[in-house]
C-alpha cells in the first residue's frame, strides 16, 4: 500500500466489516492514492450489511457536502443591554419543568439556550453587515439632508445615528469579548 501510495478512503457505517462473537476485522476496504483524493476530495464510502454475502457492500458517493461540527452556544454580554433580554429569560425560566432539581436546571437552561441563541440571531446576526447598512442608509440620508432637509429627515438622521451608534457599541463589545476567548 505504501508503495503505490494508498489510503484508506474516507467511510461511514460500521468500523468493522467481520466478525464473529470474540474477533472483530476490518477486511472490506476501498483504497484510494492521492491523484483520485485531490480530484474527489468531497467523496465519502459508506459501507452496507449485505443480505447474501458476508461481506459488506462499499457504495462509493461522490460531491458529499461536509458537515461542519454544530457550532458552540456563545453568549455575547451585549445581548444582555438589550431592553428585551430580561423579559425573555424570565418568561423562560418561569416555565414549569418536571423531574428532580438538576433534572429542572438542566432543561430550563436548555431552553433558555435555545432562546437566546434566536434572540441573539435575530437582534445582532450578521452585525458587520447591519453596521454597514446602517453606514450606507446613513450616508443617503445625510446627502438628501445636504439638498432639501426638513425636521422630518433631521429626526431620521438623528434616529439613523443612534442605532449606528448602539450597533458600534455591540460590535465593539463582540470584538472585545471574542479577543478574550482562550483558544484550545
Amino acid at each position: 500500500m505504501q508503495d503505490l501510495s494508498l489510503t484508506d478512503h474516507r467511510f461511514t457505517g460500521p468500523l468493522f466489516t467481520r466478525g464473529n462473537y470474540k474477533i472483530f476485522r476490518k477486511l472490506d476496504r476501498v483504497l484510494i492514492n492521492d491523484i483520485r483524493l485531490t480530484k474527489a476530495a468531497d467523496s465519502m464510502v459508506e459501507f452496507l450489511a449485505s443480505e447474501v454475502s458476508d461481506h459488506y457492500l462499499a457504495l462509493l458517493k461522490t460531491n458529499v457536502p461536509r458537515q461542519s461540527p454544530p457550532k458552540p452556544f456563545k453568549f455575547f454580554n451585549f445581548g444582555a443591554k438589550h431592553p428585551d433580554f430580561l423579559k425573555l429569560v424570565e418568561e423562560s425560566w418561569q416555565q414549569t419543568v418536571e423531574g428532580n432539581p438538576m433534572i429542572r436546571l438542566y432543561r430550563k437552561l436548555k431552553r433558555l439556550k435555545t432562546i437566546l441563541r434566536q434572540f441573539n440571531f435575530s437582534q445582532f446576526g450578521n452585525l458587520v453587515e447591519k453596521v454597514e447598512f446602517k453606514r450606507e442608509k446613513l450616508a443617503k440620508v445625510q446627502t438628501a439632508n445636504l439638498l432639501q432637509s426638513s425636521s422630518a429627515d433631521i429626526e431620521k438622521k438623528k434616529k439613523l445615528i443612534q442605532e449606528l451608534h448602539e450597533l458600534f457599541q455591540a460590535k465593539e463589545s463582540m470584538l472585545r469579548q471574542k479577543s478574550r476567548i482562550r483558544w484550545k
